[in-house]
């Protein structure tokens, strides 16, 4: 039904004859899907998503997927820097031993 949400208001309109109708439209909620497509639609760049901190699903990211052990090494020491500050990471990559 088109006229749901207008009918209960009286949200009408006069037609071209003068006559009184209710204004049809639809109604699309707005859940955490819809919110997360506009967030990434507007908050991006060509390397991907930039979440803003205030709905960011984590503080920081990291992974060791591929490259060198240079780059793994780095990766290694990153989350053990947040880590210690505790800021939270979503690590992407194998097992890493957090005793190091």
């Amino acid at each position: 039904m088109m006229d749901r949400y207008t009918k209960p208001f009286h949200f009408n309109f006069l037609d071209k004859n003068g006559k009184e109708n209710p204004v049809l439209m639809g109604c699309y909620g707005l859940g955490p899907s819809r919110l997360m497509g506009t967030i990434v639609e507007l908050f991006n760049d060509k390397n991907g998503i930039i979440w803003p901190k205030s709905v960011a699903p984590y503080q920081s990211s990291s992974d060791r997927i591929g490259g060198d052990e240079k780059r793994q090494n780095r990766s290694r020491r990153n989350i053990q820097c947040f880590t210690k500050e505790k800021i939270e990471v979503l690590y992407d990559g194998p097992p890493t031993n957090r005793e190091e």
